[in-house]
C-alpha cells in the first residue's frame, strides 16, 4: 500500500485534499497532515511517504526548504507542490528538486488525479524492478564471489565460508580457467546485440558440457570467464574449437594453465589473460593456450622496430601530418612487428602519444584537452585488443594532435599579451621575471599575472621556462656547447636546475638528448 503526506498552514486546504481524491481507490490508505515544513521533517523521519504534496509559503519552514531538505537526506519521495501564485521562480526551484508537478490553486481535481495516478504508476515500476534485482542478488553474490578469486583478493577461508553459494563443486577436481573475448567488431553480424552473444556461448557449452562440470560468469571488463573441472572432461580442446567454431561469430578462447587446487585460481586465470593477449597478433587463431605462447620466442623490440623521435617531431612540428601517417602506416606493415610482444606493440603507440603529449606541454597546451583523449588514455592503450584497433587510435591521435597544435600555434592574443610573449621570444637569454616585465610596461605584476594566465593558460614563469627549453633542444642538437654554457646562455645560472628543469618538460637529460642526434 502507498501512504502520503498532505503539508498545508490552512486546515481548510488539508481538509479538501482528504476529500478531493478517492485515496483508497487510489490504494492510498495511509494519509498524514500536518501545517509546516518542521513538523513534515518530523512525521517523514518516523515513517517515509510515498508521496508528499506541499504548500510553498508556510510559517517556520517554507516549501522549498522542505524539498531542500528531502533531497539532503535522500529520502526518495515523490513531490508534488500547490501554490497559490503563479511563480516562476518557485517553478524553477521545483524543478531543480525533481517535483513532479507544480499545481497552482485552487486545485484543479482533475489534473491533480492524474499526477498522482502517474507517480503510482512510478512507484510501482520502481517496485517491480526492485523485485527483478533482488532475484539476481544471489547471481552477483556469485559473480563477486569468483571475481575476487580469480584476483586473488578473497582468503580461503572466507571463501570456503561461501562456497555454497556457487552451486559447483571446486574442490574435487584439477581445474582451469578460460576467457572468451567477444570480438564484436570483426563479427559476421556487426548488429547482433553483445547480450545475444553472450547466450549463443552459454548455450552452446550447456549442450557440450554437462553445468555440473564448469561455472561461467563475466569478468570486470565484461568478457567470459569459465573455470572448467579438467578431471571429468576428456575433450576439452576439442569442445572449446567446437565452441568458437559453431558460434558463427568472431569470438577467442584462451586458456590459462590447468591447476590442481581452487586456492591457486588466479594463476590459471593470470595466464589466461596473457594468452587471450596474444589475439592481437594471431587473430585468425580461435582457440590459444598458455603452454602455446610459452613457446613464442620474442626477442628485443630494439633490434627489430624503433621509433625515431626525431623524424616523428620533425613532422609533427612542421605540420606534415600526410607523411607522418605514412611513416606509422610502414611501421604498422613490416612484417617484423608480428616477432614482437602485444606490449611491445601497444609501447609504440604509447610513445607516440608521450611525443604529442611533450610537444604540446612545450607550447602550453595540454593533450587530455583534445575530446577524443582522456587521463586514462594508457590504459586505454593496454587494454586494446586488435592492431586494427590500435591503427585506428594512433591515426586519430595524428588528426587530432596536430590539429590541436595547430590551432595553439595560431592562437590569437590581445595587444598587451601579445607584446608579452614578443618581449620573451626575444630576451629569452636573460633572467626574466613578472616583476620587471610589469614594471617596464607600467602594469601591477598582480594585473599582467592574471591577464597572461586567462589568456595564455599558463603562469608566466611557465611560459618563459617552455621557451627556455625549446631553445635548449635547439643549442644542444647543432651545437656541441657546454651544457653548462647552454645554461648561462640561456639566463640560467644554476646549471643543476636547468638539468632539472630539462628533464622535467622532455623526460630525459640534457647529455641524453644530445646523444640522440
Amino acid at each position: 500500500m502507498i501512504d502520503i503526506l498532505l503539508v498545508d498552514d490552512e486546515q481548510s486546504v488539508l481538509d479538501g485534499l482528504k476529500l478531493l481524491i478517492p485515496w483508497e481507490e487510489l490504494g492510498i490508505d495511509n494519509i498524514r497532515c500536518c501545517k509546516n515544513g518542521e513538523e513534515a521533517l518530523k512525521l517523514i523521519k518516523e515513517s517515509i511517504p510515498h508521496i508528499l504534496i506541499t504548500d510553498i509559503r508556510m510559517p517556520k519552514m517554507n516549501g522549498i526548504e522542505l524539498l531542500h531538505e528531502i533531497r539532503q537526506k535522500g529520502y526518495p519521495i515523490k513531490c508534488i507542490i500547490l501554490s497559490g501564485y503563479n511563480d516562476f521562480e518557485y517553478v524553477k526551484k521545483g524543478i531543480k528538486y525533481d517535483v513532479e508537478n507544480y499545481i497552482l490553486k485552487p486545485v484543479d481535481r482533475t489534473e491533480l488525479l492524474q499526477t498522482i495516478n502517474q507517480i503510482i504508476h512510478k512507484i510501482e515500476l520502481e517496485d517491480e524492478q526492485s523485485h527483478l534485482i533482488s532475484i539476481k542478488q544471489d547471481l552477483a553474490i556469485r559473480n563477486n564471489i569468483l571475481n575476487r578469486m580469480i584476483r586473488n583478493q578473497i582468503n580461503i577461508s572466507t571463501f570456503n565460508e561461501r562456497i555454497k553459494v556457487l552451486d559447483i563443486d571446486l574442490i574435487n577436481s584439477s581445474l582451469q580457467v578460460a576467457i572468451i573475448n567477444t570480438n564484436y567488431e570483426l563479427s559476421t553480424n556487426p548488429k547482433i546485440n553483445i547480450s545475444i552473444i553472450d547466450k549463443v556461448i552459454c548455450q552452446l557449452l550447456s549442450k557440450l558440457l554437462p553445468q555440473e562440470h564448469y561455472v561461467l560468469f563475466p569478468n570486470m571488463e565484461g568478457q567470459l570467464v569459465v573455470i572448467f573441472l579438467v578431471d571429468f572432461i576428456d575433450n576439452l580442446h576439442d569442445i572449446l574449437n567446437t565452441t568458437a567454431q559453431k558460434s558463427h561469430l568472431a569470438i577467442h578462447i584462451a586458456t590459462g594453465t590447468v591447476i590442481e587446487h581452487y586456492r591457486n585460481l588466479h594463476e590459471s586465470y593470470k595466464y589466461a589473460k596473457k594468452a587471450a593477449d596474444y589475439f592481437m597478433i594471431n587473430k585468425n587463431v580461435k582457440v590459444i593456450h598458455y603452454n602455446d605462447i610459452k613457446k613464442m620466442q620474442h626477442v628485443n623490440k630494439s633490434n627489430l622496430i624503433k621509433l625515431n623521435h626525431r623524424i616523428i617531431e620533425d613532422k609533427i612540428q612542421s605540420g606534415n601530418k600526410e607523411d607522418l601517417i605514412k611513416y606509422i602506416q610502414d611501421i604498422y606493415n613490416d612484417q617484423e612487428l608480428k616477432k614482437l610482444s602485444p606490449d611491445q606493440i601497444r609501447m609504440l603507440a604509447i610513445e607516440l602519444f608521450l611525443i604529442y603529449h611533450r610537444i604540446i606541454n612545450s607550447l602550453n597546451g595540454s593533450i587530455y584537452n583534445i575530446d577524443s583523449f582522456s587521463n586514462s588514455i594508457i590504459d586505454y592503450i593496454h587494454q586494446t585488443k586488435s592492431i586494427d584497433d590500435l591503427k585506428k587510435w594512433t591515426f586519430d591521435l595524428i588528426n587530432y594532435g596536430n590539429s590541436y597544435i595547430e590551432n595553439l600555434t595560431n592562437k590569437q592574443y590581445s595587444k598587451t599579451i601579445q607584446s608579452v610573449i614578443n618581449y620573451i621570444n626575444s630576451h629569452y637569454y636573460e633572467e626574466i621575471s613578472l616583476k620587471t616585465l610589469s614594471a617596464k610596461m607600467s602594469f601591477s605584476p598582480s594585473y599582467l599575472g592574471k591577464k597572461f594566465r586567462k589568456e595564455v593558460g599558463c603562469l608566466f614563469g611557465e611560459y618563459v621556462n617552455s621557451i627556455k627549453m625549446k631553445k635548449a633542444k635547439q643549442l644542444l642538437f647543432e651545437t656541441n656547447l657546454k651544457v653548462s654554457k647552454i645554461s648561462e646562455m640561456l639566463g640560467i645560472r644554476n646549471t643543476n636546475y636547468f638539468y632539472a628543469l630539462f628533464k622535467k618538460y622532455y623526460n630525459i637529460t640534457p647529455t641524453e638528448y644530445r646523444n640522440q642526434r
